[in-house]
């Protein structure tokens, strides 16, 4: 078993430049990110995803109609109603 030698740290200025980003703007790392994601994640999982939200938050306003419905509680309507703000919006 070798014993591996440790390297000096980089300086300041090499880890700039390792880490700096092609394109310093926000719009650029938007793009990068989006690039990475885009080979992790295809287009039809991404839709199933937003359908199962979507199902989510309609089970979710359900829920809490029927707890306002049981229990006659004005925050829990208010609170299915903003949830259903929220889909909506």
């Amino acid at each position: 078993m070798g014993v591996t030698p440790l390297r000096a740290p980089p300086t300041q200025a090499e880890a700039a430049d390792r880490f700096a980003p092609a394109d310093p703007s926000p719009l650029g790392r938007c793009h990068r990110v989006l690039g990475m994601i885009s080979h992790i994640v295809n287009r039809s999982s991404l839709t199933h995803f937003a359908w199962l939200s979507i199902a989510a938050a309609i089970l979710t306003i359900g829920l809490k109609v029927i707890a306002y419905l049981l229990i006659g509680s004005v925050g829990l309507l208010s609170d299915a109603l903003e949830s259903f703000v929220n889909l909506v919006d």
